[in-house]
């Protein structure tokens, strides 16, 4: 691309990025410009902007005087411009964001031109839109320029295509875009120029950042903008005054990027930069700089997967955290992902006196909040913690929450539980703000928001609904090309022909081409993940691509070798509770694994950690992995477009398709989408469609038809205190996202709605003034329960019964109450005549439970029959829910005595995977049963309940407890510890290194390493018998494992002890033989402090 004609000034403009960097840059005035046409002297420049359609005057007699002109030349005519302004204007129109356009491309701005045009007899072409080109191809003289209009200059223009302002095209954020409307700031800090020359010289300064990312240095140098030239050319526009001579040599205040430049503590900076962080991208830079963002003002902000937008919220954490003393949430949608993050931060932060914990699933720090500085939870968990704060008048406590996945509050699952929390959040925040007279106090006090989203078409709504700055970039720091395949050829998302898939010799089975691509980048030496629909595709497509890799390994021709690596993985798998997987012990040996539900979750960090390290080639995943862990591959194969039977969402689609390319490791990534001929048109629309935009989940469809979301909201506010008067309520609805649709005269009717149905149900009493409120004790035990308002009562009826007739000969009837009902979907399909031959073999204790929940032969009878199959018929439904929910309780006795999950697995025929979920699942309701009950007084029936929450999560019976809460040993290792005398945590935290070591060492499963014994000579384990932990993915000798069980252990009882004034210390005896230098071992023990 050639650059542009020079001007005769000395300061010359170089010739501008790419404009495909650029989105509704003005010109001149700084409006909003259309997608349009700009004829300049001997060029026709196409722009990159969007907005009005009306001509763009440019007026000459308002810049700098001629003799001011560095270009200036001698004229005696008045009319002339005194200087050589088709140059000028060209390098404006280059800056400004304007196109040189290809002769065979030059477009019909209005009709004027065109009737100049047929003048000189020249055709006409429209250019497609979003066609941008440089060309060096002359004009032909006789095609007019400029046009004088009183002694202005006048730019017609047409528009092309319209473009919506929220459209971000790389790097430009959207604040960049709105800089130069009135009221609108920098995208940077505050600005000394005047308005209109922010707009221009921003988005340059992110053209030439983004670019020292991508380009090498030398290229970047002939490519760079230099802003001092641009402000000296700015200097001559409409409204700089002759004092503007002097803003434009004012150096501009710039960004660092230097990660210790941001008040960061010298421990987390070096933290870091252990890890390979030492600086921030450009817009990170630009983000954390957004408004009063670092002092406290909320954000919400958006950026392409794998471009770092977790880092900016960590450093806003932080710096929130340790500048206030207040603490932080990290709120994820996940377990797996915020056990991960929880994971990460501490590992990053080790040594740095920043304490971070978490609240997911079973994890609970010891202590709880108290003793942390940042919380990573869940949803469910973030929500509950809050409440219990607000009830406490503890929020003062809490400084920021960042939320991830901000874009899920549409969900219609949980969703609401997010936008419930902030509402809560926002309107607390408000009537804090109230009290406060000063912004700076304000913002100090009240909790700050961080929302990392997805790009939604709504999202400047949603951060308006939270008063938050808004910040909107698609820089990716790996390029990333979204490609299809369709037969045997790759095409781009403009179904424009690239390449075809290569034939690899030796292939005998290779269905749609999917073995061939991934040989292709298996052998460059990068990895693949492919993702498919379906469980059983996932397992079928690994074995298919582990045979055909085996076979072309085994040619030497094919230069192709299997990594010696698999063994460890291989043998890690063997080591895990659930033992080697069948399936998984035929791919893996090649390099091939799959990832879905039905895998254990130890199973499933096996599998992820050997692929983050290149042991593992190929992972074929369902779709959960897209939105769960992060774990990128240099290329990613979509194996359909259908996914449930249906065309796969768009933001699904974005998902997997960013995770193509690794920062730090690729140079690019790419997607592939495998499309049949009948798919193709689904898939150009899905290539086309746009993101849905959030829309609330507690919005009611009328007064009169409120969501049970919303009134669990509304009970909450009450519950917690926060509200106490229907008045109260009405002002909490007008912090809600679906406020700003309603009418404002609809919020005391939908108030008192809402309270009239609590008031029926006895959750809330409402006083003869028909004003003030109070909880009754069932809505504090649903509240504290984490409940919704109709499972709260129903569950309460069912609790009540029980108490009259529970069955206390076996643990099965307690096991039966606390299996929540959406379990049941696991085992829909049922054998069930298998389900009568176990209820045969059971005994006459465990068969009256059954009576007593309503199971027995003549019930189990027709469900063999299928006369209960008839869903529309609710007492058959009702039945039906019941054997089921029997059958779980029978597989979680099973689990709580410690039968193994294979065995249990094989004996109820249910996957690994889905019965680990149910277990987890099970403890998480048990826990809830227990709060729900002790809210309200049924302190007996809380206790049998407790003990559930971790035999459940665990496996384990009741003497097992104590020790199973040392978080890196399993169930048998735990039993093994118990049996050699280890039997709580102090005995694990004063003992010897060795005889841990050696109880650790009898736990793992022992493999013969002689052929023809159910051992592999290759593959069984090395000489020296090693020790797996739980989370602790590289296998130890046992001496070291004991340490890490026994530092575990140290570290829960300090914390236990804490609160009671002792403390853990090492205590050495005295040297033996009268002072005789032999070492003796120093101990931990107790002390009172």
């Amino acid at each position: 691309m050639p650059p542009p004609r020079k001007s005769k000034s000395s300061e010359i403009l170089p010739r501008c990025l790419s404009p495909r960097n650029v989105v509704a840059i003005p010109i001149g005035c700084g409006q909003q410009r259309s997608h349009s046409t700009l004829i300049v002297s001997k060029h026709v420049y196409k722009a990159v902007a969007t907005g009005a359609k009306d001509p763009l005057k440019l007026s000459p007699s308002k810049r700098l005087r001629p003799s001011s002109s560095p270009t200036r030349k001698s004229s005696t005519n008045s009319g002339d411009l005194g200087f050589d302004d088709s140059a000028w204007f060209a390098d404006i129109a280059l800056a400004g964001g304007f196109d040189p356009i290809p002769e065979e491309q030059w477009t019909v701005a209005d009709s004027a031109d065109e009737e100049e045009a047929t003048n000189v007899r020249k055709e006409l072409k429209t250019s497609a839109p979003g066609s941008l080109f440089r060309s060096d191809a002359k004009k032909p003289d006789a095609v007019p320029g400029f046009r004088m209009v009183d002694k202005g200059v006048e730019v017609y223009r047409k528009p092309v295509m319209k473009m919506d302002l929220m459209k971000v095209v790389e790097n430009v954020p959207v604040d960049a875009l709105k800089a130069s409307l009135p009221g609108a700031s920098s995208t940077a800090s505050a600005r000394n120029r005047p308005n209109h020359v922010a707009p221009l010289l921003e988005p340059i300064r992110q053209m030439n950042m983004e670019s020292v990312h991508r380009k090498p240095h030398s290229a970047v140098q002939s490519e760079l903008v230099g802003e001092g030239n641009a402000t000296k050319l700015l200097a001559a526009s409409p409204e700089c005054s002759s004092s503007s001579s002097t803003a434009s040599t004012r150096p501009e205040p710039e960004i660092s990027v230097d990660l210790s430049a941001w008040g960061l503590p010298e421990k987390v900076v070096k933290a870091y930069q252990k890890i390979g962080v030492s600086s921030l991208f450009r817009w990170q830079a630009e983000c954390l700089n957004k408004g009063r963002v670092l002092d406290g003002r909320n954000l919400v902000y958006s950026a392409p997967t794998s471009a770092g937008k977790t880092l900016v919220s960590e450093i806003l954490l932080l710096k929130r955290a340790l500048e206030t003393g207040k603490k932080g949430l990290f709120i994820l949608p996940f377990v797996a992902v915020a056990r991960e993050k929880m994971l990460n931060l501490q590992r990053v932060f080790r040594g740095t006196g920043i304490k971070i914990g978490g609240m997911m699933g079973h994890i609970y720090p010891p202590g709880g909040l108290k003793l942390l500085d940042i919380c990573v939870c869940t949803i469910e968990k973030a929500n509950s913690l809050i409440n219990k704060m607000v009830s406490e008048k503890q929020l003062g406590q809490l400084g920021v929450i960042v939320v991830d996945e901000l874009h899920m509050m549409g969900d219609s699952g949980r969703g609401y539980l997010i936008e419930l929390l902030l509402t809560k959040v926002q309107h607390l925040n408000k009537i804090r703000a109230a009290t406060e007279e000063h912004e700076a106090e304000r913002l100090h006090n009240t909790i700050q928001i961080i929302g990392m989203s997805a790009t939604l078409p709504n999202l400047p709504f949603v951060a308006k609904w939270l008063d938050a700055e808004l910040y909107v970039t698609d820089f990716r720091p790996v390029p990333l090309y979204e490609n299809v395949k369709l037969g045997s050829a790759i095409y781009d998302k403009q179904w424009r022909k690239l390449r075809d898939v290569p034939a690899i010799p030796g292939l005998k089975h290779d269905p749609d081409h999917i073995v061939s691509l991934c040989f292709e980048t298996v052998s460059a030496g990068h990895g693949v993940l492919v993702f498919c629909p379906f469980k059983k595709w996932c397992e079928s497509l690994a074995g298919i691509i582990a045979k055909e890799f085996t076979v072309l390994a085994a040619n030497e021709l094919s230069g192709y070798r299997i990594s010696t690596h698999c063994k460890e993985v291989v043998a890690q798998l063997r080591d895990s509770p659930a033992g080697l997987d069948a399936q998984l012990a035929r791919t893996v040996p090649a390099g091939i694994a799959f990832h879905h539900a039905g895998l254990t979750m130890e199973e499933r960090d096996i599998i992820e950690a050997g692929f983050r390290k290149g042991h593992l080639n190929v992972l074929i995943a369902t779709t959960t992995l897209s939105v769960g862990v992060n774990l990128p591959a240099r290329r990613v194969i979509i194996r359909s477009p259908m996914f449930m039977n249906k065309v796969m969402d768009v933001l699904s689609y974005y998902q997997m398709a960013g995770r193509a390319g690794r920062k730090g490791v690729d140079t690019e990534g790419e997607s592939i989408m495998i499309c049949k001929d009948t798919e193709r048109p689904k898939v150009v629309t899905l290539f086309t469609a746009s993101l849905v935009p959030v829309v609330s989940c507690l919005k009611p469809t009328t007064p009169s038809k409120v969501p049970t979301e919303l009134n669990r909201a509304i009970l909450e506010i009450i519950v917690n205190g926060a509200a106490g008067t229907v008045t109260d309520l009405v002002y909490y609805l007008q912090s809600t996202f679906f406020s700003a649709g309603m009418d404002s005269t609809t919020y005391p009717l939908l108030a008192r709605g809402i309270v009239d149905a609590l008031a029926q149900k006895e959750l809330v009493f409402l006083a003869e003034d028909q004003e003030s409120l109070r909880a009754s004790q069932l809505g504090n035990a649903v509240v504290w329960s984490g409940l919704s308002t109709s499972e709260g009562f129903s569950i309460f009826h069912e609790l009540d019964r029980a108490r009259t007739q529970l069955n206390l000969e076996t643990e099965l009837h307690l096991l039966y109450l606390i299996t929540p009902l959406h379990l049941v979907d696991h085992v829909s399909s049922l054998d069930w005549y298998h389900y009568m031959m176990m209820w045969e073999q059971l005994p006459d204790s465990m068969k009256k439970v059954g009576h007593l929940v309503g199971v027995d032969e003549s019930r189990l009878a027709a469900a063999i029959s299928g006369r209960l199959s008839n869903e529309s018929n609710p007492d058959a439904v009702r039945q039906m829910g019941c054997l089921r929910r029997f059958y779980c309780a029978m597989i979680f006795n099973e689990l709580v005595h410690e039968a193994s999950l294979a065995s249990v697995a094989g004996k109820y025929q249910v996957n690994k995977g889905m019965l680990q979920a149910m277990q987890q699942g099970a403890a998480t309701y048990s826990g809830i049963i227990m709060r729900f009950c002790k809210e309200l007084g049924w302190d007996y029936m809380s206790t049998l309940v407790e003990q559930f929450q971790s035999r459940l999560m665990f496996g384990v019976q009741r003497d097992l407890i104590e020790l199973i809460r040392i978080q890196s040993i399993t169930a048998v290792q735990a039993r093994k510890l118990f049996q050699a005398g280890f039997t709580d945590l102090k005995s694990v935290a004063e003992a010897e290194v060795a005889p841990i070591g050696e109880a650790l060492k009898d736990a793992t499963p022992f493999n013969s390493k002689i052929p023809g014994t159910g051992g592999d000579n290759i593959l069984g384990p090395p000489p020296q018998k090693k020790v797996l932990l739980k989370g602790i993915l590289e296998p130890m000798v046992d001496i070291e494992a004991a340490r890490v069980v026994m530092a575990e252990a140290q570290m829960i009882l300090a914390t236990d002890l804490e609160a009671n004034g002792y403390r853990l210390v090492e205590i050495t005896p005295p040297a033996a033989n009268g002072g005789s230098r032999k070492r003796s071992r120093s101990k931990t023990k107790l002390a009172k402090y």
